[in-house]
């Protein structure tokens, strides 16, 4: 049998202060997660902190903008003409500002970390994702409230 954790003790005993009906054993069930749940909800000025999941990298604006910047580079660099030399340097400066002016906004504008490691859909890299494991997943976490 697990010993009573004193931070789920004192939880549960200001849940039980609020209304709440929980037995005070210092552990993270589900009743003692029902009650927190319902204690969130029905009081909205306590935050929440929960970051938000992070999502690929080639959903990002800002990762696409600095690829289409970094192409737009190598292809005036390279002598990539589409017409005359003065459209394919027009075009290509267009691209490149077009990029760097996607990337900016892609950042300031990001609402979500990025994880950087899923390669594409389905490959991840070796060292696991970060933040909130996506739906579906189980948490193996033992401690549900302290971790």
């Amino acid at each position: 049998m697990t010993e009573a954790d004193p931070k789920i003790v004192e939880l549960q005993t200001q849940l039980n202060k609020q209304g709440f009906n929980l037995k005070v054993d210092g552990r993270w069930g589900e009743k003692t997660r029902a009650a927190y749940a319902a204690y969130l909800d029905r009081d909205p000025s306590v935050p929440t902190l929960v970051p938000p999941a992070p999502k690929p990298w080639w959903q990002s604006r800002a990762i696409w903008g600095l690829i289409a910047t970094i192409v737009a580079g190598f292809a005036s660099r390279y002598g990539f003409e589409v017409d005359s030399e003065g459209l394919t340097n027009v075009l290509l400066q267009i691209v490149e500002v077009g990029g760097l002016a996607l990337a900016l906004f892609g950042t300031v504008r990001r609402t979500q970390p990025l994880d950087s490691t899923l390669v594409a859909p389905g490959v991840r890299l070796p060292g696991g994702a970060v933040g909130v494991p996506s739906a579906g997943k189980a948490d193996k976490r033992e401690n549900y409230f302290l971790d």
